[in-house]
């Protein structure tokens, strides 16, 4: 800055002076001194000064450039690259969850509700086959009318049943065999409806046929049916709840692995910052020791780099070359006074 300047031109004065005032005797060699110390003060107080404003205009520049490249910068790169990979690993894992959500969704209200209406259904038809089994085997006809309410409530649930199991049928295969599974419900209906009526009739020998030769063929047949469909949506369940584990596998590794690669990264991303920082610190650390101990034997760097650590060893490096410079400065003064003071001394002057 400008006060720098003026504070090593007035440093450069006070040198000057003070090698003046070496030369204590009078007379003659006291003005010869003088004059050479003098002669020694012109050239160096009047030799070219770095101009104060280039060095404003220098320091301005360097900022801009630590700007681009300083180490807040670099700072929040690695963080935004670690907040990026916690953004990202979080992103798949609700991903992976909703998936794993909608699975759980299918299994429980499709494939869970299905299999247990199927089990309710089955139970149903297995007990009006064992009240119409009772029913064509005895020989009380009047079994017809006390079983009649328990078959109306059976058959009442069953058609509730088949309305839920309908609805949640989505594939053509599955509504074929629900049609199919129908049909025989019908054929089982009314062969149960003959054996009644048979009964009914006291006609226990048509009864009894009716039942082994119909009912007993088409009941078995329509039981079969519904356990095959019961089989089907609890083989489904099955599977969906396999698929279901295997995303929730699929999930946790999945968090594990963006864990432990946004663990890596930030700590490689840690060691390169920090040994991009303590480096240059350790080497500004040793030129100012060096420095200190009043070794300017060393030399300025070709390369630095664009930030904070850059610039400190630049201005070490500034400092180092200026101090030798005034160093040669004062030794060539110093030569000059010794050369008069010899000279003075031989009788030349």
């Amino acid at each position: 800055t400008e006060d720098s300047c003026r504070r090593a031109v007035g440093r450069r004065r006070g040198a000057a002076h003070s090698v003046m005032q070496l030369a204590a005797p009078g007379g003659g060699r006291q003005s010869v001194l003088a004059l050479r110390a003098g002669s020694a003060e012109h050239a160096w107080l009047h030799k070219p000064q770095p101009s104060c404003a280039a060095g404003t205009e220098e320091t301005m520049s360097t900022t801009a450039i630590a700007r681009q490249g300083s180490i807040g910068r670099r700072l929040a790169l690695v963080l935004s690259c670690i907040l990026g990979l916690s953004l990202f690993s979080s992103v798949v894992a609700v991903w992976q969850l909703r998936a794993l959500g909608s699975e759980v969704q299918e299994m429980l209200g499709r494939n869970l509700k299905v299999e247990r209406a199927a089990v309710d259904w089955m139970r149903n038809t297995s007990s009006g086959v064992q009240r119409a089994a009772a029913i064509a085997k005895s020989s009380d006809a009047s079994l017809v009318e006390y079983f009649a309410p328990a078959t109306a409530l059976a058959i009442k649930e069953t058609n509730e049943l088949q309305k839920q199991i309908e609805t949640a049928l989505d594939t053509a295969e599955e509504r074929e065999l629900f049609a199919r599974i129908g049909e025989m419900r019908k054929a089982y209906l009314s062969a149960r409806e003959e054996v009644n009526k048979a009964k009914k009739a006291g006609d226990m020998e048509g009864a009894a046929k009716l039942f082994a030769d119909k009912f007993e063929p088409a009941s078995k047949t329509y039981l079969d049916a519904v356990a095959g469909l019961a089989q089907r949506q609890r083989t489904q369940l099955d599977a969906s709840a396999q698929k279901v584990e295997d995303l929730r596998s699929r999930t946790v590794w999945l968090l594990v692995a963006c864990t432990l690669l946004a663990l890596g990264a930030g700590i490689a991303l840690s060691v390169v910052l920090t040994r991009g920082i303590t480096g240059p610190l350790r080497q500004a650390e040793r030129a100012a020791r060096a420095i200190a101990d009043m070794d300017l034997t060393g030399e300025p760097q070709r390369h630095y780099r664009d930030d904070e650590t850059g610039h400190l060893l630049r201005a070490i490096d500034a400092m180092r070359e200026a101090l030798r410079h005034a160093l040669q400065e004062v030794r060539s003064v110093v030569d000059n006074i010794s050369t008069a003071s010899t000279e003075i001394a031989t009788g030349n002057l």
